[in-house]
């Protein structure tokens, strides 16, 4: 015999859970072997061990046939749909023991998923998209993006990501401010203007102050328009 299916029951409550145990896991621990389930071992700590019963339904002498054995008692006594089994799904025979994993029938999965909603999950098992934005914070968010500051410079204001501020925006139909600087497109009077200022005897370090874009962006709009750069020196001023 390579295991055995058993079913242990709350003698409380009346609750049971059906599940399979190979003896050569932990020949110590076959006698004293309630389950894995995790809603099992919550109540088990709650009443304690001696209030429940463990009794032997079947053995086996392969893993596949002792694997066999566990799906077919728990699909004859549909332990998913019932609220008196700690079961919460049917498991599938893995590639490992060379048998084609099946897809669940949807209504399964329904009912599996209408019993788990009572179990309550870690905090970290559900995701938050906003996390720390509370309605105070929000409504300072779109308070300062209104006020024409982008969600890096709100970032600094609030102590929130930035990511998660163009993000939220979004959410809200909100188009984020964006920064006025060297990545966005010149228009012709602002090429005008740096053009004018560099022949009127302004470096590119002056302009670069005025228009508040990046040096090496006006040196490369110069170069566009074939102005020769007069020295080296703009990134020293």
């Amino acid at each position: 015999m390579i295991g055995f299916i058993y079913e242990t029951t709350n003698l409380i409550t009346g609750k049971k859970y059906i599940g399979k145990r190979q003896i050569n896991w932990n020949p110590n621990e076959v006698g004293s072997y309630l389950g894995s389930s995790k809603l099992l071992k919550e109540d088990i700590d709650k009443y304690g061990e001696e209030n429940f019963e463990r009794d032997i339904l079947d053995t086996a002498d392969t893993k596949i046939a002792l694997a066999e054995l566990e799906i077919e008692y728990l699909r004859d006594r549909d332990v998913v749909s019932r609220d008196d089994y700690y079961n919460l799904a049917i498991p599938r025979l893995s590639w490992s023991e060379g048998w084609e994993q099946k897809r669940e029938d949807p209504s399964v999965t329904e009912r599996r998923a209408n019993k788990m909603r009572g179990v309550k999950r870690g905090k970290y098992n559900v995701r938050v998209k906003f996390r720390n934005l509370d309605a105070d914070k929000a409504a300072k968010l779109i308070k300062l993006h209104d006020s024409g500051l982008t969600p890096w410079q709100i970032h600094k204001e609030i102590d929130y990501s930035a990511r998660s501020i163009t993000n939220y925006l979004e959410s809200q139909n909100i188009v984020p401010n964006k920064v006025k600087g060297w990545q966005s497109k010149w228009t012709d009077a602002e090429k005008r203007d740096v053009l004018c200022l560099y022949e009127g005897g302004c470096s590119a370090a002056e302009i670069a102050k005025h228009t508040k874009r990046n040096v090496r962006y006006i040196i490369s709009l110069l170069k566009e328009h074939d102005v020769t750069i007069r020295n080296g020196n703009h990134y020293k001023q």
